[in-house]
């Protein structure tokens, strides 16, 4: 439901790399470039990968394509807990938009909708209400 390009930042031209997976997603199926897609940038740990991390991402950026910067090296494994939260947002994301797609076809069909809605559960309002203090001493 989502694509994500892992692009290794140890390579000589990720830029390269992004374009020929994409020219191989077009290939195999076009319909595939229309999917929600994430960049994540590895190997951030080695100074080469951060020397290519600034115009990677501003290329990423300026085509508003979802990038990230990761490593895999020992105690960082906050930039992997950040990808996995992203990737599951997007997976929501696309759910939720073809549960949509699917309901605007079935009423075009006139066919009803399978999907249920649901009730909010009754609250219990509480009125305002004013507090007094009394003169007389207990």
């Amino acid at each position: 439901r989502v694509i994500v390009h892992l692009l290794s930042g140890d390579r000589p031209d990720p830029l390269y790399d992004y374009q020929s997976i994409q020219t191989e997603l077009e290939l195999f199926s076009p319909t595939l470039l229309n999917k929600p897609q994430i960049v994540v940038f590895n190997k951030m740990d080695m100074p080469e990968a951060q020397e290519k991390w600034p115009e990677i991402k501003a290329h990423f950026e300026s085509q508003n394509i979802p990038i990230m910067s990761i490593t895999a090296a020992q105690g960082r494994s906050k930039e992997t807990r950040t990808l996995i939260q992203r990737l599951m947002e997007e997976d929501t994301k696309e759910k939720n938009r073809l549960k949509l797609e699917e309901e605007v076809e079935r009423a075009k069909r006139g066919e009803e909708s399978k999907t249920k809605l649901k009730t909010q559960p009754k609250r219990t309002v509480v009125k305002p209400f004013e507090i007094e203090q009394l003169d007389k001493k207990i």
